[in-house]
């Protein structure tokens, strides 16, 4: 595998040293321990969550969920083209809670973004005990799953119309069934891109793409 990254060398090891850790195991999404809301009512039926594909946004702790939610009107673009491939791909909003916020709050605050889209509340911490390897840096607490919970791409596309257009593709590509790639990215450029083999694990023949 090629590897391109930006940085000090002590921040590159360590961004490749997470994301190879996030690559190397399937993501859990312990739906049934979260409280799932659209608006201010709990969903107890949630045929989204078989979704073939899912992008995964998952806000923790660490973030203050206020702040987090005045930015949600940033993904109204993606949850349009979530509806244009309908049953195929879903977004999926995880919430991270503070013990002083309340579900109920937080889905209130939701509601007022008016994207009239699921969001996952997670007051016990079991998305991140699900999957320890999850990167430290919230840069890449953005990916792309495919039909088997595996990373396929890493990165915000809020901010990088590159990653935007890789996300796309990436989505496409695979609704087409055609040979998919990896993509790695931060919020300041992509890092780095290669092929995957549909039944391995491991990347096979790299493409690299590096921006500065």
């Amino acid at each position: 595998m090629v590897i391109v990254l930006t940085g000090c060398k002590s921040g590159k090891d360590k961004a490749e040293n997470e994301i190879r850790k996030l690559m190397a195991e399937k993501i859990c999404l312990p739906y049934s321990e979260m409280s799932c809301w659209i608006n201010d009512s709990v969903q107890s039926v949630r045929p989204w969550e078989k979704a073939k594909m899912k992008l995964v946004v998952y806000i923790d702790s660490t973030e203050c969920s206020e702040c987090a939610l005045d930015k949600m009107y940033m993904w109204e673009d993606f949850v349009r083209m979530e509806k244009e491939y309908k049953s195929e791909l879903f977004l999926i909003f995880i919430f991270q809670t503070q013990r002083n916020v309340k579900p109920q709050r937080l889905a209130s605050l939701f509601k007022i973004t008016e994207l009239n889209h699921p969001m996952y509340i997670d007051d016990k911490n079991v998305f991140s005990k699900s999957n320890p390897d999850l990167p430290t840096e919230d840069s890449y607490h953005v990916f792309l799953l495919n039909d088997d919970n595996r990373v396929v791409l890493v990165g915000s596309p809020l901010f990088n119309s590159k990653i935007e257009s890789l996300l796309r593709k990436e989505v496409e590509q695979r609704i087409k069934k055609l040979k998919p790639y990896l993509a790695i990215s931060s919020m300041s450029g992509l890092l780095f891109c290669c092929n995957l083999a549909k039944s391995a694990t491991k990347p096979t023949k790299d493409r690299v793409y590096c921006t500065g």
